[in-house]
This record gives C-alpha cells, sequence and structure tokens, in this order.
C-alpha cells in the first residue's frame, strides 16, 4: 500500500529507471528517479539507501539529504526529519523545495511560528508559485486564526483565481466565523470551476453549520458516487444518519465502496454505538475486535464503551491493559492525544480511591511527557494551565464537587444537598451550564467580536434558525445570568471537558477555537474570574459548583435511584410525551404536572415528533406567563438554555428546580449526545 500517488505510475517508474541504470550506472536522474519511486512506493530501506548513496555521489544538490527527510518523515520520526530538513538548508538555502518541506513538517507538529518563516522564505524564492501563499493560509487555518486564514485564502484567490483549495479554505473560514450566506454566496461564485467532491464537501460543511442533516443525506445521496472516495464526505454521512436515528444508514455510510463486510474500524464504530445502547452480542464484538486488533482501531469518542464492556465482561485487569497500552501512545497527534487523556480519567473512574484534585496531577504529568520539538502547537502548555486554574477552583471554593465522572462520592453530596432542599421545602435551583449557555454569556473584550456569530450558530442547533434578534439575545443573556446568580447549585465544565474539547494543534489562545468550546471557556472565564466583563458577580465562591455532566453521572453511579427513591412525586418540563411513563416505569414516580414544550430541532427527525411549534418565543412566553409552583414542589427540568430560566422561575416561586438535560432522551430510548457524554450503564 501506498501513502500517496498512483502505485502503478511509481512502479512503471521504478522499471524504466532501473533499465537505465543497467546501462548507465552512473545516470544521475535515473538514480534520483529510482530513489523517488522507491520512496513512493513505501519501499523505505531501500529510498534510504538509494538517498544516501544519492548523498554521497553529488554532495553538491540536495537531492540526497531532500529525500532522507522524506524517509524519516514518511518513518513518523518527524524529530529526524526536522534535523534533515535542517540540514538541507544549511547547504541549500536558496532551494525553495526544501523550504516547502520544512514548512509542511513544521504545520504537522505545530511549530506554527516556525511554518509561517518557512513558507514566507517559499513566497520569497519563488514569487510565481502560489505554495508559499497557500501554505501561510493553511498555517493561520491550523492555528484556528479565521480572520487572517480568510484574508489569505481570499489574496489567494485573487491573484490566482480558481485554486479549489484555496476555495475550501475560504468557504471554511467563513464558517467557522459564523458567516455562512457569505460562505454560500463564495461557493456560488464558483459556478461548476470547483471539482465535484471539493463542491459537495464544502455544501455539507455549510449544511452541517446549519444542522440541516436531512438536506446533507439529501446531498449525498444525490452525489453518491463523490463519496466513498472522500473520507470526510463519508463520515459526514455517518454522523447525519446517526443524528437523525437510523442507524442502518450510518452503517452503509461506512461500508466499502464496492460493496462487502464492514472494515474492522467501521466494525467497532457500529458495534460501539450498539453497544452502548445495550447489545450484548455488540458488546462481545467491540471486545473481540479490541482483542484482535488493539487500539488502532479506536476512536477517543468509541473507546468508553470498550472500557465498561471488558470491564463488566473481563474484569479491572482487562481495563488496565486497555489503559497501559494507551498510555504507551506518545502524545502527539490528534487521535493520540484524546487517547491519551481518555486513559487519565478513565483510569480515576477505575481506582478504588480518587481524593480530589488527582485529575490535574495527572494531566500536569501528561503535559510534562511531550517531546518540545513536537508540541503539536500550544498543547502541553494550556493542559497545564486548565489543571492549574482548577486548582485554583477548588481552593476558592468550599463546596466543589465537580469530579462526579470518577468519584462516585462526589456526585454523591450532590444527591444529599437536593435531598436536604426537598426535606425541608425550601426553593432550590440546579442548573447546569454547557457550551451553548457559555456563548449566551459576555466574552472577554478581547474576543467579544464572536459573540454574535457564536450566538447565531448555536441557534441553528436548538431552533433550526437564527430566530434572536439584538434585543432578545440580551435579554435571554440576562435572564441567563440571573438564573446563575441565584441558583443553588451550578454545573460547570469540569477538567475533562476541558481537556479533550481543546482544539488540536493548540492556538496561541484558545478563545482561537469554534463556537462551542469559546462558550465552555467563558464559563470558566466567569467561574474564575478571568473576565473584565461580570468579573466576580456572576457565580459566588458560596454557591456549591459541580459538574455540567452530573445528570449522566447520576444515571451512571446508580444514584437517580437514590434521590427518587426520597422524592416520590415530581412535576416534569419537556418535549417527550413518553417521559411521565418513563419515570413511572424507572423510578416509581408519579408525575403532578408535565408540560410538554417543543423539541431541540436538531433531532427533530430522530424524535418523529412532526412540527411541534416553536419553544421561543411562543412556548417560552406562555411558561413566563403561566408557570407556578407549590412551595417544596420538584421539577424536573429537559428544555436546554430556556431551561435555566424556568429553574429560576421555579425556585423564585418557592418550588425545587432540577436542571436533568438530556438524560431523559436517554431514558426515552434516544441517543442524542456522544458516546464519551452518554450514561454508562
Amino acid at each position: 500500500m501506498t501513502t500517496g500517488g498512483n502505485p502503478v505510475a511509481w512502479t512503471t517508474l521504478l522499471q524504466q529507471a532501473t533499465a537505465r541504470l543497467q546501462v548507465e550506472p552512473d545516470d544521475m536522474p535515473a538514480r534520483v528517479m529510482r530513489a523517488g519511486a522507491l520512496l513512493n512506493l513505501d519501499r523505505l530501506d531501500e529510498a534510504e539507501a538509494s538517498f544516501r548513496e544519492l548523498d554521497r555521489v553529488r554532495p553538491i544538490q540536495p537531492f540526497g539529504p531532500e529525500g532522507l527527510a522524506q524517509v524519516a518523515d514518511r518513518r513518523g520520526d518527524r524529530v529526524a526529519a526536522l534535523r534533515l530538513w535542517r540540514r538541507v538548508l544549511t547547504g541549500f538555502p536558496a532551494h525553495a523545495p526544501a523550504w516547502l518541506g520544512l514548512g509542511t513538517l513544521q504545520l504537522a507538529v505545530g511549530q506554527f511560528d516556525g511554518a509561517g518563516g518557512s513558507y514566507a522564505r517559499v513566497g520569497a524564492l519563488a514569487p510565481a508559485s502560489p505554495l508559499g501563499a497557500v501554505g501561510a493560509a493553511e498555517t493561520a487555518a491550523h492555528a484556528r486564526d479565521w480572520d487572517a486564514a480568510l484574508e489569505r485564502w481570499l489574496g489567494i484567490l485573487r491573484r490566482w483565481p480558481g485554486i479549489p483549495k484555496a476555495v475550501i479554505g475560504a468557504v471554511t473560514a467563513l464558517a467557522n466565523l459564523g458567516r455562512l450566506d457569505e460562505a454560500e454566496a463564495l461557493l456560488a461564485g464558483q459556478g461548476d470551476a470547483l471539482p465535484a467532491p471539493d463542491a459537495v464537501f464544502a455544501k455539507a460543511l455549510i449544511l452541517q453549520k446549519r444542522q440541516r442533516y436531512a438536506e446533507i443525506a439529501s446531498l449525498l445521496d444525490r452525489n453518491a458516487a463523490t463519496v466513498p472516495g472522500h473520507p470526510m464526505l463519508r463520515l459526514m454521512r455517518f454522523h447525519a444518519a446517526t443524528v437523525r436515528g437510523r442507524p442502518e444508514d450510518a452503517a452503509r455510510a461506512l461500508a466499502p465502496a464496492g460493496g462487502g463486510p464492514l472494515p474492522p474500524w467501521a466494525r467497532a464504530m457500529t458495534a460501539a454505538h450498539a453497544c452502548a445502547g445495550g447489545s450484548a452480542e455488540a458488546c462481545g464484538e467491540l471486545r473481540a475486535l479490541w482483542h484482535e486488533h488493539g487500539e488502532a482501531l479506536f476512536t477517543p469518542d468509541l473507546i468508553g464503551v470498550l472500557a465498561q464492556s471488558l470491564g463488566e465482561a473481563e474484569g479491572r485487569g482487562a481495563v488496565e491493559r486497555l489503559l497501559a497500552s494507551l498510555e504507551a501512545l506518545p502524545p502527539f497527534g490528534i487521535r493520540a492525544i484524546k487517547l491519551r487523556l481518555f486513559a487519565v480519567f478513565e483510569r480515576l473512574r477505575w481506582q478504588e480511591t480518587c481524593r480530589p484534585g488527582a485529575d490535574g496531577e495527572a494531566i500536569r504529568g501528561l503535559a510534562a511527557a511531550f517531546d518540545p520539538q513536537l508540541p503539536f502547537g500550544h498543547a502541553a502548555r494550556w493542559l497545564a494551565r486548565l489543571a492549574d486554574r482548577f486548582d485554583a477552583l477548588r481552593r476558592c471554593h468550599a463546596a466543589f464537587p465537580i469530579d462526579t465522572a470518577w468519584r462516585r462520592e462526589a456526585a454523591a453530596a450532590v444527591v444529599d444537598r437536593i435531598l436536604d432542599h426537598c426535606a425541608e421545602k425550601r426553593p432550590f435551583s440546579l442548573i447546569r451550564l454547557g457550551d451553548g449557555e457559555g456563548n449566551f454569556l459576555p466574552y472577554p473584550p478581547a474576543w467579544a467580536r464572536f459573540e454574535e456569530a457564536d450566538r447565531r450558530s448555536v441557534q441553528y442547533l436548538w431552533w433550526g434558525e437564527h430566530r434572536l434578534g439584538p434585543a432578545d439575545e440580551a435579554e435571554i443573556s440576562s435572564l441567563l445570568c440571573d438564573s446563575i446568580r441565584r441558583a443553588d447549585i451550578v454545573g460547570v465544565p469540569d477538567l475533562s471537558r476541558l481537556c479533550f474539547g481543546m482544539p488540536l494543534p493548540a492556538p496561541a489562545s484558545l478563545y482561537q477555537s469554534w463556537h462551542d468550546y469559546r462558550g465552555v471557556l467563558a464559563i470558566l472565564d466567569h467561574l474564575d474570574g478571568g473576565t473584565a466583563v461580570g468579573a466576580g458577580t456572576l457565580i459566588r465562591p458560596e454557591q456549591v459548583i459541580t459538574s455540567c455532566n452530573l445528570h449522566v453521572d447520576l444515571a451512571s453511579w446508580g444514584l437517580y435511584e437514590r434521590l427518587f427513591g426520597s422524592i416520590r412525586r415530581v412535576s416534569v418540563i419537556g418535549c417527550h410525551a413518553a417521559l411521565p411513563a418513563e419515570l413511572a416505569a424507572r423510578f416509581g414516580l408519579t408525575v403532578s404536572r408535565f408540560v410538554r414544550i417543543p423539541h431541540e430541532r436538531k433531532f427533530g427527525e430522530a424524535f418523529g415528533y412532526g412540527d411541534d411549534g416553536d419553544h421561543y418565543p411562543d412556548a417560552f412566553r406562555r411558561l413566563r406567563r403561566d408557570l407556578v409552583a407549590e412551595p417544596g414542589e420538584v421539577f424536573l427540568v429537559a428544555a436546554g438554555i430556556l431551561g435555566k430560566i424556568y429553574c429560576d422561575w421555579i425556585r423564585s416561586a418557592g418550588g425545587i428546580a432540577l436542571d436533568i438535560g438530556s438524560v431523559v432522551d436517554h431514558w426515552c430510548g434516544f441517543s442524542t449526545r456522544t458516546l464519551r457524554l452518554a450514561p454508562r450503564r
């Protein structure tokens, strides 16, 4: 298997070069051709020997050391490759291809400043070529400086019109800036000039940002011949089918182009989803794939399901072997870093005892393991800083049971607080803040320019369209802030959420990210007073701080049974008509009142509820007018960002409000969150 190009063509070139060398052993172009063919056929030992010979016999030309750098890179020895590229440039400082090779490698390992300098040299040495400008634009995009990336991509299109990579780059930058109408206009202006795979990908990307999964499926069905050869389009088809509640279509999206059985990695993906849904057969297949192939098949999202299945079927020793295999991975590359992060938090979960703050120590240990020459942006620095911030928060907040995912006693402490208020019928509110709520908090002044676009993006998720005008946005933001100030317990993103969601390669500022991670950061900034907007006024040290994933953690630890064993009667605000019956069947609860609200539009097709009206403004205004609570009446609220406001209204009326969010989807048979955030059995 080759890593690029046409193997038949490279084999033909190898044969031609070999034939020429049999006639004339000193034919230097034939030697270069033979070495290059061996490299592109992945015959790396032979390629290395050929390039060493070229370096020996023709030291006045860069072919030998240049080829050795490429061999080292193909082998994954990036430290050696960096050294070899620099050796080439020591001898041939005006050799533009070597600067291009070094810049490409620097970009791959996250040396953003170095990559920018190398691509600038390419542009200076070869001004007629777009390669230096393309590299500079890609550097800005990898660093998630979308404003700079957009400016550079548009500059390329002005000078070299029609370059597909520049069109896709500009569309991607506009999409990440929330400027979707402009992205559509730019794409439409290309007409039929853009190659079909690129055009389909760009259209699907914009539809994905608008949360229009049925339209994505239709687009990809109309371009079925394009999808199998495009990995990103295949994953988009899988994701769209999963969101729409169509597991059979999701499995077909991963099938080989010519039919036949799923490859092992695709079998692992489908088995993990089915295992999380309770299929014992799928769990067995998942474990079998692990024993046969090891961690190579598994993405970070799937491996939590695998760990749970191994622990249940084979015991802690099997989990230990899994974690040891992950901890042996060098912390480089998105997948490897995410797997190492998973191992950190999963090991905490399986420990017999786990003291507060152990997560921060483990994360700092992982940060220290990074090779300084392979920084992957600023990943190690940010991991250590996030751990330090959480340590400071523990010192600031007397009640900080945030590590509910890996410490059962932390989750149980929150249940105790709830039950104390229920026993005394004292007004109470527990709300949880996720990325969407964070998008509606004030941003730090330096990043306030993202507020409008981020709030627009999250509305596509909730309501299927950008619905709020400036006055409505300001009102919801103000009501949300009031709800946070008055809440008794506030759930915020824990250290695992901050680490798992961190953009990789990590940019110089984490706010140079996407809207959901900026929302998470905004919560953290308000939590520790790190923003000048409202610093120290939103979340108080005397409030109890827990994890925003508490609703799932209570299910994973079996603590809803304890909670509802004392609370026998509840009122409910949610979108699932079946929820009262599910609560009765699972927990023996009596539902006194059920206030039904419209569902989250992203999952409309999966739920199959049809058009049940608009949550905002219609249902919101109706609840604002009609919602009442008796003293001590317990409400279970699953209503998105507006549910936080409903919790505050319930508390103000003397009731007890528990924001339980998406766990009700799970109880009603729907999977609406990633596997990593789904309840453990």
